[in-house]
């Protein structure tokens, strides 16, 4: 009998979980975090905002392989466009990039003091409380010699040899302080277009079967190996050239926009 009964009315199977599709402005909304895998598998985006994440991945991708593999001759010079646009930062700001940067250490070293031993409480404060008590007699001391120099060589002040010559302050100061300031500045600009569309967890991702096995690691581990690459490439030739020793494919994230800097 409750055989008959099962085959006249047999028991529905369970409805597979339906993944909501949301828009950017209600991801945004709900403050989801886009790098955490569980949260980019719990909903799915329209067509259109498909449609537009991958053409930002893929777009987005070709200028990063532009800024930093892509070798271009201006003035009968090759370099990699990164090369290229640090070399112009370099050569317009000149002196004033060397002020503003002296402007910002000295700057550092006083409200170093200013956080760690005077302020008891604000932004401040919080910023150089975790600082040890010898770290803002080094910012200052830095300013100091940062100011001395940047004066030496602008002005017709003479600095103390031990401070701007040329085996100090004349290699420290413009090869590492000035080089290194820049390099960031424009690496914080063009980092993110190979970060943040895809290409680096796609090649992570295709990684996967190489590095398990072999070393035990993801295949995600393979992201910092390649950002590594870039930036060896790109100090390489600041190396050559200044003698400075300095340094997913997710369609959901790209679409989201959430992600853009």
């Amino acid at each position: 009998m409750d055989n008959i009964r099962s085959e006249l009315h047999p028991t529905p199977e369970p409805n597979p979980t339906v993944v909501p599709v949301l828009t950017k402005q209600e991801i945004s909304a709900r403050q989801m975090d886009l790098n955490d895998l569980e949260v980019l598998d719990s909903f799915d985006l329209s067509k259109k905002d498909q449609t537009r994440g991958l053409i930002s991945a893929f777009l987005f991708t070709l200028i990063a392989i532009f800024i930093f593999f892509v070798p271009i001759t201006i003035n009968g010079q090759t370099d990699v466009t990164f090369g290229a646009i640090y070399n112009f930062m370099m050569k317009i700001t000149g002196n004033f990039g060397l002020w503003f940067i002296t402007l910002i250490i000295i700057g550092t070293g006083i409200l170093s003091i200013y956080g760690k031993y005077i302020a008891k409480s604000g932004p401040i404060h919080d910023y150089f409380s975790g600082d040890s008590i010898v770290h803002p007699i080094l910012y200052l001391v830095g300013g100091v010699f940062t100011l001395l120099y940047s004066l030496h060589a602008t002005t017709s002040f003479v600095g103390p040899e031990m401070v701007v010559g040329s085996t100090t302050g004349g290699t420290i100061i413009p090869a590492i302080v000035v080089a290194v300031f820049w390099i960031i500045v424009v690496g914080s600009l063009s980092m993110p277009f190979l970060l943040n569309y895809g290409v680096i967890d796609f090649i992570g991702s295709l990684m996967e079967p190489l590095m398990r096995p072999v070393w035990k690691v993801p295949g995600a581990s393979s992201r910092q190996c390649n950002c590594l690459v870039c930036l060896q490439l790109v100090c390489r030739r600041i190396d050559y050239q200044q003698t400075l020793p300095a340094w997913r494919l997710h369609r959901k994230r790209s679409g989201t926009g959430c992600n853009r800097f």
